[in-house]
């Protein structure tokens, strides 16, 4: 159940503005069930069409409104670049007049809410380890799908995640905490899921099928990949995923509107 539908319950009507690009992906349909999706395609755009209907709306109501651009240059550019604090300032300031400027006064009982579901680090693709590359007998032993083509890669370089033949998984995953020793940390799954690291509660049956069984967490700065030219490179200079504080430590701003 989504929050959304949590919502419902208690007689809140629920708005997602995403933007369009992925506004009716069919992850966005599931995680927005309950809501109506409102797509958009500039900032502006986003904050006035938000502005214009949490004033106009009467009843009790819970606005969310994604926007990417933040997390796409840290990506591009890496978390502590200079182009990353100007799209940070740019996105605060516009905030601050095209919604906050426009709404303060004109509602009853309601709050702003700002927050980021991750942070950043930096990293290199000069010192990206390729697995493949590392150790090209591995291939021998991961999955493959219906078509015959090999189950990777999956996860992300901070967090990257292995579908192995279970046949040798205790194999793979020596090889791997030899081989990654000073660079990366190792799992099972199944000691990640022991651990409560996929959430405290009962795991649902559907999550347990897509997870693989063996999961790379490289240590600070440092990032692991698989290799195919023009296809899985990594050429990223901020990423997250990974365990680090500045991966997981956010941001919660509270504003009285």
């Amino acid at each position: 159940q989504t929050l959304y539908q949590k919502l419902q319950q208690y007689g809140v009507k629920s708005y997602c503005f995403q933007h369009y690009n992925y506004a009716y992906s069919p992850f966005s349909r599931v995680v927005c069930d309950g809501a109506s999706i409102v797509p958009y395609k500039t900032i502006p755009e986003a904050l006035v069409n938000l502005t214009e209907a949490a004033i106009a709306e009467s009843e009790k109501s819970y606005f969310f409104l994604y926007l990417d651009i933040v997390d796409g240059i840290a990506h591009k550019y890496g978390p502590g670049s200079v182009q990353f604090q100007a799209e940070v300032s740019t996105l605060l300031l516009t905030m601050e007049r095209l919604l906050y400027q426009q709404v303060a006064g004109k509602l009853k009982n309601t709050l702003l809410l700002i927050t980021a579901d991750h942070g950043q680090i930096e990293i290199s693709p000069e010192t990206t380890i390729y697995l493949n590359q590392l150790n090209p007998s591995i291939e021998q032993f991961i999955k493959r799908n219906a078509q015959g083509k090999l189950l990777v890669p999956a996860g992300s370089c901070r967090d990257m995640v292995l579908y192995i033949q279970e046949d040798y998984l205790d194999k793979v995953y020596d090889l791997l905490t030899e081989q990654l020793a000073d660079r990366a940390t190792v799992y099972r799954t199944t000691t990640l899921l022991e651990q409560g690291y996929f959430g405290t509660g009962e795991i649902s049956p559907l999550l347990l099928n897509r997870l693989g069984n063996i999961v790379i967490l490289p240590n600070k700065y440092e990032t692991v990949w698989w290799y195919e030219e023009d296809r899985f490179e990594q050429h990223k200079l901020g990423a997250h995923g990974g365990l680090s504080r500045e991966e997981m430590e956010t941001i919660l701003l509270a504003i009285d509107c």
